[in-house]
């Protein structure tokens, strides 16, 4: 089953992770990647119910709620205080947060519990009380729950996802792009993430389309990648903009600045869709269960656009769809500017 969706049979995997459930009812891994399968495929009832099987497996073991409170499963709460904790990566911290929300229009005050480095982004969300670093104190709270339990617990479809327009600010107004169409790029994704291998592309992937008249491009790569502009001698093609990004809120008001974010699949790309920024989404063939299979458009996020690639590994037409689209946009951004 598990080799079926690195193919992108997803289909197939349900049927084998099945199987697998018929033998074993108990089988936490199957349903838990039962569950990624049916999400990828958008068949959200089913597929939130068998992902919340993931606290049941050995690699979830050391999981635990961070306060001593009820997790809550759908319980009024007007006057009552929810606790929403970060559970992964950071990029699903931006997404699923979302949801305070929702949560606050029930009459709850909302506190949220994340890494520091996202607490100013997430605190601008509407209904978001407090904000609480990982080693800060909690108030306790009448209920918690994991930020992506959330969709699981409000029944989410594709057609009822909350904030698809944007729902975060950028606390900060500092920085001041320079005159033209700005475009900033993200190449590559935390090393530590198993499919970092197939969903980053060397910076070098970028050097035609550095070559894009009317475009100014900035860097927008901090930490892991960064070397490569000097490796590559590109300091005169690319904008470096990492002694500007200290953490978040400093990347959310650039991107609020600038006309579009290129970017593969990593916390960045989540958070120009959530300030509803134009963002172009770099996919390999088997991406995220989040993104699905196939389409241009995001359920996430509607400023978002989807180039993928046609056959694993083949970044060179994805890259080539980019410079075309590129250069169709900046014709197009001219027109409008001149009237014609």
């Amino acid at each position: 089953g598990m080799t079926l969706q690195l193919l992108g049979d997803v289909e197939s995997s349900i049927e084998r992770f099945r199987d697998v459930i018929r033998l074993q009812p108990d089988h936490a891994e199957a349903h838990f990647n039962l569950g990624l399968s049916l999400l990828t495929l958008g068949r959200y009832a089913e597929g939130w119910e068998e992902y919340a099987w993931r606290f049941r497996m050995e690699a979830f073991k050391a999981f635990r709620p961070p306060v001593k409170a009820p997790l809550w499963t759908g319980e009024p709460l007007m006057n009552k205080k929810i606790l929403i904790f970060a559970e992964q990566g950071l990029g699903d911290t931006i997404n699923f947060a979302r949801y305070a929300t929702p949560l606050r229009d029930m009459g709850a005050e909302v506190h949220c519990l994340c890494d520091d480095v996202v607490a100013d982004v997430i605190a601008t969300i509407d209904g978001v009380h407090a904000v609480h670093g990982y080693n800060a104190l909690v108030p306790v709270p009448d209920y918690q729950i994991s930020m992506m339990e959330l969709p699981h617990a409000f029944e989410s479809t594709a057609d009822t996802i909350p904030g698809k327009g944007g729902y975060l600010r950028p606390p900060k107004d500092e920085f001041r792009p320079d005159p033209g169409f700005n475009v900033g790029i993200i190449w590559q994704g935390n090393l530590a993430h198993r499919n970092d291998a197939i969903r980053s592309v060397p910076l070098a992937r970028f050097d035609r389309l550095l070559d894009t008249p009317g475009v100014n491009f900035l860097s927008l790569q901090v930490r892991e990648g960064m070397h490569q502009i000097m490796n590559l001698g590109w300091q005169d093609r690319l904008r470096d903009l990492s002694s500007n990004i200290a953490d978040f809120s400093d990347s959310a008001d650039i991107m609020s600045k600038i006309d579009l974010v290129i970017s593969v699949d990593t916390a960045p790309a989540h958070l120009a869709g959530a300030l509803g920024r134009p963002v172009w989404l770099l996919l390999p063939t088997v991406a995220d269960w989040r993104w699905t299979r196939s389409g241009e458009t995001s359920c996430w996020y509607e400023s978002m656009r989807i180039f993928r690639q046609r056959e694993l590994g083949d970044w060179e037409s994805v890259f080539a769809e980019l410079e075309t689209e590129l250069e169709t946009l900046i014709a197009g951004t001219r027109e409008s500017a001149t009237g014609l």
